[in-house]
C-alpha cells in the first residue's frame, strides 16, 4: 500500500494588501497610523475641499521622509484625489 500524499491543499492567492500595492515607503509615511500627529485623520489626506486640517496635513508632507515616492506614485498612477506628496490634485496637474 503507497503511503499518504504529504501534499498540502491548493492555497488560495492573498488578496494584495496595500503594501504590495504601494510599496513599502508606506511603512516610513508621515501620514501612516504608526507616525501620524495627534488630531489628524486619514481623511485629512483625502479631502472634499481644503481646508485648515488639510493644510495642517500638508505641513506634515514637507517634512516627510518618502515625499518623492509618495508624489512619484501619485503622478504614474494619476491618483484623481488626496494629498500626495505634498500636493492636492490641482497642484499634481502642473507638475511636469
Amino acid at each position: 500500500m503507497a503511503p499518504p500524499s504529504r501534499r498540502s491543499p491548493r492555497r488560495q492567492p492573498r488578496p494584495l494588501s496595500h503594501r504590495a500595492v504601494l510599496g513599502c515607503w508606506t511603512e516610513h509615511a508621515a501620514c501612516g497610523p504608526w507616525h501620524r500627529p495627534r488630531g489628524l485623520e486619514p481623511g485629512d489626506w483625502q479631502p472634499d475641499q481644503l481646508g485648515a486640517r488639510t493644510e495642517l496635513a500638508i505641513e506634515v508632507c514637507a517634512a516627510c521622509p518618502v515625499r518623492g515616492q509618495c508624489l512619484r506614485h501619485a503622478m504614474t498612477t494619476g491618483e484623481p484625489v488626496g494629498i500626495w506628496g505634498g500636493l492636492h490634485p490641482e497642484q499634481r496637474r502642473h507638475v511636469t
